[in-house]
Parts: C-alpha cells; sequence; structure tokens
C-alpha cells in the first residue's frame, strides 16, 4: 500500500504580529476598579435590608430609573445597566475607555 501526501497538504507555521500586553493590563486595572464596584453593591444589598427592599420594590414596579438612582446613592464609579424579572436581578457593569470596552462583568441575582 503507497501513502502519498498531497502535494498541497504542507502547511507552514503562521506568522503572529508581536505580542502587546499594554490594553490587557489595563483592562486588567480597570476591571479591578469595577469589582470594587460590584462589591459595594454585593455588600449593600448583602447587609443593608433597607436597601436591598428598594431594590426589589422598585423593580418590582418597573422603575428602573429609580434603581439606578439608589445605586448612584452608594457612590461607586461605575453604575451598571440593570435587569431584571420575576426570577431575579442582573447588574451589567461595563468600563470604556476611549470608546473601547476594556471590562465587563456581569452579576445575575436570584431574588
Amino acid at each position: 500500500m503507497y501513502h502519498f501526501r498531497h502535494p498541497y497538504s504542507y502547511r507552514e507555521h503562521p506568522i503572529f504580529p508581536q505580542v502587546q500586553t499594554h490594553q490587557f493590563e489595563t483592562s486588567a486595572k480597570t476591571c479591578q476598579v469595577v469589582m470594587k464596584d460590584l462589591d459595594t453593591l454585593l455588600q449593600n444589598i448583602e447587609h443593608n435590608q433597607g436597601f436591598a427592599y428598594k431594590i426589589k420594590d422598585a423593580a418590582q414596579k418597573s422603575n428602573t430609573s429609580q434603581i439606578k438612582t439608589y445605586i448612584n446613592e452608594l457612590g461607586i464609579s461605575t453604575v451598571p445597566e440593570v435587569k431584571y424579572n420575576p426570577d431575579g436581578i442582573q447588574f451589567i457593569f461595563t468600563a470604556k475607555r476611549t470608546q473601547i470596552e476594556t471590562c465587563k462583568l456581569t452579576l445575575s441575582i436570584p431574588w
């Protein structure tokens, strides 16, 4: 039995550009700030029953702007997009730097 290789089956290794990590490092730094904001929000939901009540009450009334007002009052620098349904709430934290999304964290919490 003979084994022949197709004449065009030989592939050279692709040439990749030099690795640049500046954007990657900057994004990681930005994510740390966003994670602190997310932690502040979680701490208030967990330890401040009045805050948790206001968030859920506003969600049940479909009052997204009020939820954002409550979150703004926490003094965090990244105010998340908020989505909710009867099963829970979702906070989407997005950080941008010069129109480039550098970090996006999504937190889903069941009611």
